[in-house]
């Protein structure tokens, strides 16, 4: 086959695979949506002893964000703080925080909502399908990690939006 047909051939398919390839985690959260009657911050109580999934939590339509927190930890307080200016630009998202007793365990954490939470904040977020974009797992903070990312990107978005105006 001639080199230049395969340069071809791998150009287009290059091409054909960048349209077509699924969005990823960030051009989705990224996408504002339409803000619904499910959208901002609610409190979520969780019964001991009920059948808890926190998937169930996820709104459909919307972005989900479901935060399990104590009043104790300082990093949690700092995230409520942090999503007043986020939910600003986007009250499309919906947040559905469920508290945990300050003291709490990992064992009692699993009893009660069936997780692995290793610290707080413990983060899920959802796509508007309610499938899983990242979620904590244990000490693993994908899910933290994510929503400290899509946050800076929103507010860098903002802060270039402001400039160019």
């Amino acid at each position: 086959m001639n080199i230049k047909v395969i340069i071809i051939v791998v150009v287009i398919a290059g091409g054909l695979y960048q349209v077509f390839k699924p969005p990823g985690k960030m051009e989705v959260l990224m996408t504002p949506m339409e803000v619904m009657s499910e959208s901002g911050v609610r409190h979520v109580g969780v019964t001991p002893g009920s059948d808890f999934d926190a998937d169930d939590l996820a709104e459909p339509g919307s972005l989900t964000i479901v935060e399990f927190y104590t009043d104790a930890c300082s990093g949690c307080r700092s995230l409520h703080q942090h999503y007043q200016r986020f939910l600003a630009l986007r009250p499309d998202v919906a947040v559905r925080q469920i508290r945990m007793p300050d003291k709490w365990s990992v064992n009692s954490a699993m009893r009660m909502y069936g997780l692995s939470i290793g610290s707080t904040p413990h983060i899920h977020i959802y796509d508007p399908q309610g499938q899983a974009l990242a979620k904590d797992e244990g000490r693993n903070k994908a899910g933290f990690n994510l929503l400290y990312e899509w946050m800076n990107a929103e507010l860098r978005k903002e802060f270039r939006n402001q400039q160019s105006s």
